[in-house]
């Protein structure tokens, strides 16, 4: 994919920290909204694109020593990090991006995450060490679509800055990044476990034509 033009957004979000069994806390984005909701074990993001031309190449939310996933996992076998999946139109993996790493990982285009998005420590929450990074494989999140129960993280409880990534016409390219966060009350949102992580390894795949 071709990049055109770079431009850098900075926006607010909101976070709410409450008991894990009933809360969520919401990501809010101009482009791009994210819902943090509990898990066992950890915690599921739901993702939604609010463009009407662009879509979602990469994204990622700080935490401190979780492991991101991709659906499933959440059943208590720590063994088990699925770092890929599909949906109808589009597959994802994941990683962890930290101070480490963070000069040296290319984010989009040739591009380091120092150069696209500055300073690690201007990306995370205070006392957030990592991040969970998505990156869309083949396809990706579209204008106006919502993806739940489908990007994960293991091992930590729910925390608040993202960034991302987002392509749109003409291959033009626009990133987004959080500087400060908010309270933002929610209600819990349910998410049914077995069926998803039943089904994961038979998605390791790229997506059928």
């Amino acid at each position: 994919m071709k990049k055109q033009a770079y431009a850098f957004i900075v926006a607010a979000l909101g976070l709410l920290v409450a008991p894990a069994a009933v809360s969520a806390a919401t990501i809010f984005i101009p482009d791009v909204s994210i819902t943090e909701t509990p898990a066992p074990g950890g915690g599921v993001y739901t993702v939604t694109n609010n463009t009407a031309d662009s879509y979602l190449t990469a994204f990622g939310v700080s935490n401190s020593d979780s492991i991101a996933i991709i659906q499933g996992g959440f059943d208590g076998i720590d063994s088990l990090f699925p770092t890929f999946g599909c949906q109808s139109t589009w597959c994802y993996s994941a990683t962890n991006i930290d101070a480490s790493n963070w000069g040296t990982t290319i984010a989009y285009g040739g591009l380091t995450f120092q150069q696209a998005f500055g300073d690690f420590a201007d990306n995370v929450d205070p006392g957030d060490n990592t991040i969970n990074w998505y990156t869309a494989v083949d396809g990706a999140l579209g204008p106006g679509d919502t993806s739940s129960d489908f990007f994960g993280f293991l091992d930590a409880p729910l925390s608040s800055m993202a960034l991302g990534i987002l392509e749109g016409p003409g291959g033009t390219v626009t990133t987004f990044q959080n500087q400060s966060v908010s309270a933002v009350p929610l209600p819990a949102a349910a998410w049914l476990f077995g069926g998803a992580f039943a089904g994961l390894f038979g998605v390791a795949r790229r997506r059928a034509a």
